[in-house]
């Protein structure tokens, strides 16, 4: 199981080797190298001016390249310096959201010590304080914050306010794939939720973009047996061979028809995790070689 590797090792899998690429963050997205390039210079009027040109997908990205590639005392400097609050709040927003749980781990609570438990919520509460200032003006700025205090709604056990931001979102943007993916933390059991919640996400994902459709569902089984729940009814056994008939529909899917969102990295990744665990060597072998030795955050978390 890959599920928790740390940066920089080697990916091993059946003989297919990936080393963990440094600039894992852009993803190889030339817009996030750029705006990476211009912030690291502090050519910050040129950094917004490509920033606000971003779409839905490729800006959720970026904003992760940026928060997880330099430090507050840089992102203190770009809030003092920039023009753009909204830019900026929501940067420092999602970097303090990821500083919080590169504090707190990805552990069961149980395992969470007091010192960690409560660096968790002082950035918790600091990562809200910059999203909720993004304001509505900027359409798309906004729908990105609100997509993440979803995030950290459910993190803070505010499962109803969780529910509350991510219909906010769909009614707004629905094709927004990061707000179904927090989402699918809110309506599991370990939160709070229930089977009926997920049947109702996987029959409201059936008339989204494929891409979303695909990793919600894959993110679904996974999760489903990590947590060794099955969460589409039925046995544990049952998972399994729903999971090896639906890997090999999605895999035939995709093959027809390849994405090229930013976000298929993320696809990639999960088709390797679920293929790993149920022992389909050939998915395993195709999707590392798809995955260009980039682990995104969904499902790897931050891996430096």
């Amino acid at each position: 199981m890959l599920r928790g590797i740390l940066s920089h090792i080697i990916i091993t899998a059946y003989g297919v080797k990936n080393e963990q690429k440094n600039d894992e963050y852009t993803l190889g997205l030339d817009e996030a190298i750029k705006c990476r390039s211009l912030f690291s210079r502090g050519k910050y009027d040129e950094f917004e001016e490509l920033f606000l040109q971003l779409n839905s997908d490729n800006l959720t990205q970026v904003i992760d390249c940026i928060s997880l590639s330099f430090n507050g005392s840089k992102l203190m400097d770009y809030f003092q310096a920039g023009k753009n609050k909204n830019i900026a709040n929501l940067i420092l927003g999602a970097f303090y959201n990821h500083q919080a749980w590169r504090i707190r781990t990805h552990g069961y609570a149980k395992d969470v010590s007091d010192e960690q438990a409560f660096g968790f919520y002082e950035f918790q509460e600091k990562s809200s304080e910059r999203l909720f200032a993004v304001d509505e003006l900027t359409s798309s700025l906004f729908i990105e914050a609100q997509s993440r205090l979803i995030r950290y709604s459910t993190g803070m056990g505010r499962i109803k306010d969780a529910k509350l931001f991510y219909r906010q979102v769909m009614e707004k943007a629905p094709e927004n794939l990061w707000a179904h993916l927090h989402y699918c933390e809110v309506i599991q059991p370990k939160w709070g939720g229930n089977l009926g919640l997920i049947s109702d996400l996987m029959d409201e994902i059936k008339l989204k973009r494929s891409i979303i459709q695909y990793i919600v569902e894959l993110k679904l089984l996974l999760d489903s047996f990590t947590l060794g729940e099955n969460y589409f009814g039925g046995s544990m056994e049952d998972l399994k061979v729903l999971s090896k008939r639906r890997l090999k529909e999605i895999d035939k899917a995709v093959s027809t028809n390849p994405p090229t969102s930013i976000h298929r990295y993320i696809l990639y990744c999960y088709l390797y995790a679920l293929a790993d665990d149920v022992g389909n060597t050939r998915l395993t072998i195709k999707n590392s070689k798809k995955m260009e030795g980039y682990l995104t955050l969904y499902p790897y978390g931050v891996i430096r």
